[in-house]
């Protein structure tokens, strides 16, 4: 497959992918907690298996793609075995959180399942972190890549190399630059993606948010694995 085949194969691949990664998700949270005869016991109940998930997976890609670069090698079984204990780990902090959420029975009085979504904002504190840092880690990465070339040149006199050692310092830059963004006008446009085009309750956003990081790993795993070409 040339190159132009294998993106157009990218646009087919990575939406039925991250598609019925989203469709199981919603299908799970319906089944499993809506259809329960008391949703708010449900709720507390499954929640934190999906924070356990949310840490794995952000856990597990970042052992066994994100440090290669800082000299820390990992095998695949370390990783496992960390990244099951960080979810653990995660899952009891989503946990003792979700702990302190009461039923109020004045909530039904405005929505029906206000308790649930409630719960829900626990989960959907730690998706928001894992989506921040897959998106993050990348547009860092698309930011800081040409500012790493021009630093490689001119440290090297001149020589233009196959490819740029990126400073610490870079990406910190990089990182920096994205948060500034964030405090000084990356509120307004969540406020409009939040309630200015759909409004997003805790439940309703979590399908994408929690995509994004699930789909980072498992496109990556499913489509080495089968070598199907994707799209990040």
């Amino acid at each position: 497959m040339g190159a132009v085949g294998t993106i157009a194969a990218s646009w087919v691949v990575s939406p039925l992918l991250a598609g019925t990664i989203g469709f199981v998700l919603f299908k799970s949270v319906h089944y499993l907690i809506f259809e329960d005869d008391n949703p708010f016991a449900a709720a507390k109940r499954y929640v934190p298996g999906y924070v356990f998930l949310v840490g794995f997976i952000v856990s597990m890609v970042t052992l066994t793609k994100g440090l290669s670069h800082v000299g820390l090698e990992l095998t695949f079984n370390q990783s496992l075995l960390l990244s099951i204990l960080l979810g653990g780990v995660i899952m009891g902090i989503g946990w003792l959180m979700q702990r302190r959420i009461k039923f109020e029975h004045n909530a039904k009085d405005h929505f029906s399942y206000a308790n649930v979504e409630r719960v829900f904002g626990v989960l959907m504190i730690f998706t928001a972190c894992a989506m921040a840092f897959a998106h993050g880690s990348n547009d860092v990465a698309n930011a800081v890549g040409p500012l790493a070339a021009v630093i490689s040149v001119v440290q090297t006199g001149g020589e233009i190399g196959g490819s740029a050692l990126v400073p610490w310092w870079v990406l910190v830059l990089g990182g920096g630059g994205i948060v500034v963004g964030l405090v000084t006008y990356g509120h307004k446009v969540i406020a409009t993606v939040g309630t200015g085009i759909t409004e997003l309750t805790p439940v309703a956003a979590l399908p994408p948010r929690w995509r994004r990081p699930r789909r980072w790993y498992w496109r990556q795993a499913l489509a080495c694995r089968f070598q199907r070409p994707i799209r990040w």
